[in-house]
C-alpha cells in the first residue's frame, strides 16, 4: 500500500515542477574564474545547450535557499530536493532556450563581483516576442564556479523564491498547530486549485484555458505563482485579447507590486500609457548598473509611440553606441528621420543597413509600403537606390 506522506509528497512534486518549468569586492585575480565561465556561459547559451546550464547548478545550494522560512518536515524536503533535482534536469534547458533565435540569441552584459559570488546579467533576444532578462547568481564551491540561484525578470522573482512559494502554498505544515494553520489557511483548497490548473494546462487547449481562467478568476489572481504561469500561457497562445485580459488583471492586482514591473509593459503599451512604461525602463537601467542596448532600443520604441521623435532619435543612437550591431536600432533611426523629413539621415542609416548587415535593396523593398510612399519619391532616395543598382544584362540576340 503506498504511504499517504509519499502520495502527497510525489503529487505536490509534479504540480512543482509544472509550475517551475514556465516560469564585498574580490581581487581582479580572484575574479578571472568568474569571467572566464560567464564567458563560456554565453558562448553555450548561444547554441542552446541546455545540458550545460543544467550541469553548472548547484542544487544543494538552490535548494537550501528554496526551504528557507519553510515548516515542512524532513520526509518532504528529502523527496522533493530527489524528485526535482532529477525532474528538472529534463525541462529546464529546453523551457529556457526554446525561443531564442538560433545565433546570437543570448547576449552577457554585465558582471557585478562580491568575493566569493558573481552576478552575471543577461538578456535573451526573442525575435518578435521582445526580449528577457536574467540574473544568475554565481559561487565558488571548492574552486568550481557554480550557479546556485537567478532572477528572472518575467517573473519578478527569484527561482528560489518562486519554488519557496510553491513549497509554502502547498506543502502540509509540521505539528498540531501546523495543521490548524493549514486548515484555516485553506491549503487543501489551494492544492486542488493547483492540481486542476496543471491539469488543464497540460492540454494546452486555449479555450479550456480561457474557460478555467475566467471560472476560477477570483482564486487565480490571489497567487503570484499561478498569475505569471497563466501570463506565460496567453502570451504563448497569440490570442491576443486573452493575453490582454490577464494582462489587465495582473495591472488591477499587482501594479504596486514590483515584481509586477516588467511583465507589465505590454499592457501599458496596449493602453498606449506609454508614460508609464518608460520609469519601469529606467528602473531597470538603475538595477543593472549599466546602459543596456535592449533596453534603450525599447526606451526608443516607447518614444517612437509616444512621439517623442527627438527622445526615440537619441536613444536608438545611444543604443547603437553600446553595441553597433544593434540591428533594429537602425531601422528606428531611419523610421524617425523620415517622420522628421530628414530624408538625407534616413539614406544615411539605410546604407549602413546595406553595407553593415548585408541587406540586398531594390526599390520594390519600399514602393508597396505606405509608410515610405513619400520617401521613395524624394531625390535623395532615388540617388541613393540608383547608386548601387545593376541592370540586368541585355537578353541575347537571336539573330
Amino acid at each position: 500500500m503506498l504511504n499517504t506522506n509519499t502520495l502527497m509528497t510525489t503529487k505536490l512534486l509534479s504540480v512543482a515542477l509544472l509550475l517551475l518549468s514556465f516560469i564585498g569586492s574580490a581581487s581582479a585575480k580572484d575574479n578571472t574564474i568568474f569571467d572566464k565561465k560567464i564567458a563560456t556561459i554565453e558562448a553555450e547559451f548561444n547554441k542552446k545547450n541546455g545540458d550545460y546550464l543544467v550541469n553548472l547548478i548547484d542544487f544543494k545550494s538552490l535548494l537550501e535557499l528554496s526551504f528557507q522560512d519553510t515548516d515542512v518536515d524532513d520526509n518532504f524536503k528529502q523527496g522533493f530536493s530527489q524528485g526535482f533535482s532529477t525532474q528538472i534536469k529534463k525541462t529546464l534547458g529546453t523551457q529556457l532556450f526554446q525561443h531564442t533565435p538560433a545565433e546570437k540569441g543570448v547576449k552577457h552584459f554585465k558582471t557585478k563581483h562580491y568575493g566569493n559570488r558573481t552576478e552575471a546579467f543577461f538578456r535573451f533576444d526573442y525575435g518578435d516576442n521582445g526580449y528577457g532578462y536574467l540574473r544568475f547568481i554565481l559561487k565558488n564551491i571548492e574552486g568550481e564556479v557554480k550557479i546556485i540561484d537567478w532572477f528572472d525578470y518575467a517573473t519578478g522573482q527569484l527561482y528560489s523564491s518562486s519554488i519557496n512559494s510553491i513549497i509554502i502554498s502547498l506543502a502540509p505544515r509540521t505539528g498540531v498547530i501546523g495543521k490548524i494553520k493549514d486548515l484555516s489557511d485553506g491549503k487543501s483548497k489551494n492544492l486542488k486549485l493547483f492540481l486542476e490548473f496543471v491539469n488543464i494546462s497540460k492540454t494546452k487547449d486555449i479555450p479550456a484555458i480561457k474557460n478555467f481562467y475566467t471560472s476560477n478568476k477570483p482564486s487565480l489572481v490571489k497567487s503570484w505563482i499561478l498569475m505569471t504561469k497563466m501570463m506565460t500561457i496567453a502570451n504563448e497562445s497569440n490570442d491576443i485579447p486573452f493575453y490582454q485580459e490577464v494582462l489587465r488583471d495582473m495591472e488591477k492586482h499587482y501594479a504596486s507590486d514590483t515584481r509586477a514591473s516588467f511583465m507589465l509593459l505590454d499592457h501599458y503599451f496596449y493602453q498606449k500609457q506609454y508614460l508609464k512604461v518608460i520609469p519601469i525602463l529606467e528602473n531597470l537601467e538603475k538595477e543593472f548598473d549599466y546602459n543596456d542596448a535592449g533596453i534603450l532600443y525599447l526606451k526608443s520604441n516607447t518614444y517612437a509611440e509616444a512621439n517623442e521623435v527627438e527622445l526615440a532619435i537619441k536613444s536608438a543612437k545611444q543604443c547603437i553606441e553600446v553595441e553597433s550591431d544593434f540591428e533594429n536600432a537602425y531601422w528606428n533611426l531611419v523610421s524617425m528621420y523620415i517622420v522628421k523629413n530628414e530624408h538625407s539621415e534616413a539614406v544615411n542609416y539605410l546604407e549602413q543597413l546595406r553595407t553593415t548587415f548585408g541587406y540586398l535593396f531594390e526599390e520594390a523593398n519600399f514602393v508597396d509600403e505606405e509608410f515610405y510612399a513619400e520617401f521613395v519619391k524624394t531625390e535623395e532616395f532615388k540617388q541613393w537606390i540608383t547608386s548601387f543598382s545593376v541592370e540586368a544584362p541585355a537578353e541575347p540576340s537571336t539573330e
